[in-house]
C-alpha cells in the first residue's frame, strides 16, 4: 500500500502527473478488490486534478460502496451531478437507501436524492426548451411562466436552484449543509 500512498501524494501532487497515477491505480484495483482507497484516490484525481467528473463517479461510486462512507456515496452522487448524469446518481442513492442500516446515513442520502430529484426536473425542462427554441432559457422561472414546470422546485438544502452560464443547473447552496451553524446552506451563507 506504500507505493500508492507515495504515488499519490508525491506524483499527483508534487509533480502533476494525475493521469499517470490513475492508470497505476488501476493496475492496484485489479489485484486489491476490497481496498476503497485505492478507487477513492483515483476518484479524487479525476474529479480534483483531471475535472473528469464521469470517470471520478464511476471510481468514487465503488469507492463508497467498498467503505459504506456517507462522505463517499455523497461525493458520488456529486460526480454524477456534475457529470451530467444525475439519472446515475439518483439510482446511486436509492442503492444505498435501501442498503443503509443507519437511521442518519439514510437521511442524508435522502437529502442528497431530492436534490438531485430537483435538478434532474430543472435539467429536463431546460433540455425541452433548448430543442424548442434553439437557446437556454433566461432564467428558470421562464420554463415557469411558459408552463414547463409548475414552479421551481425546492432546494432541500436551503438555498434556490439557478442556471449558470453554460446551461447547468446550480444551486446557491452548492448542496451542502452550512458548516458553521449546522444549519442548510443559501445564497447568505
Amino acid at each position: 500500500m506504500d507505493a500508492y500512498y507515495f504515488a499519490q501524494a508525491a506524483f499527483t501532487w508534487q509533480v502533476g502527473h494525475a493521469s499517470d497515477v490513475n492508470h497505476l491505480l488501476d493496475y492496484g484495483m485489479k489485484y486489491r478488490t476490497k481496498d476503497w482507497q485505492l478507487p477513492y484516490f483515483a476518484g479524487f484525481n479525476a474529479a480534483y486534478f483531471l475535472h473528469e467528473y464521469d470517470s471520478a463517479a464511476t471510481y468514487m461510486q465503488r469507492a463508497a460502496k467498498l467503505s459504506g462512507h456517507e462522505l463517499l456515496t455523497n461525493l458520488t452522487a456529486r460526480y454524477f451531478y456534475e457529470s451530467g448524469r444525475e439519472d446515475l446518481g439518483i439510482a446511486f442513492l436509492h442503492d444505498m437507501i435501501a442498503r443503509s442500516t443507519d437511521k442518519k446515513e439514510r437521511t442524508i442520502y435522502e437529502l442528497r436524492l431530492k436534490a438531485l430529484i430537483a435538478v434532474q426536473t430543472l435539467n429536463s425542462a431546460v433540455r425541452r426548451y433548448r430543442a424548442e427554441h434553439g437557446a437556454l432559457p433566461e432564467n428558470l422561472q421562464v420554463l415557469v411562466k411558459i408552463g414547463y414546470l409548475p414552479r421551481i422546485p425546492d432546494d432541500p438544502y436551503g438555498g434556490e436552484f439557478f442556471l449558470d452560464k453554460r446551461g447547468m443547473v446550480r444551486a446557491s447552496s452548492q448542496m451542502a449543509m452550512a458548516r458553521s451553524t449546522g444549519k442548510r446552506g443559501g445564497k447568505n451563507d
